[in-house]
């Protein structure tokens, strides 16, 4: 049943309509993207499945006084 709903096109055509609305509203352009309200952060994780990091992340979206923070080298 699953196969036989992404073949409508539908699912395709939701997905699309969702990222280009983001895009036009937010200037995403990667993911992960994080979203709230009207402010939208995109974010490199040196680890993936840390869900601290992940809540701490959520928490800091709002914070608009730092644009940019990267590192020059992955820590070893």
């Amino acid at each position: 049943r699953i196969a036989g709903d992404v073949a409508t096109g539908v699912p395709m055509k939701a997905l699309r309509d969702d990222h280009t609305a983001l895009v036009d509203d937010h200037a995403v352009f990667g993911v992960p993207t994080f979203i709230s309200g009207d402010e939208a952060v995109f974010v490199r994780f040196m680890e993936r499945h840390a869900i601290d990091d992940i809540a701490r992340t959520i928490d800091m979206v709002t914070w608009t006084n730092l644009n940019e923070f990267k590192r020059t080298r992955i820590p070893k």
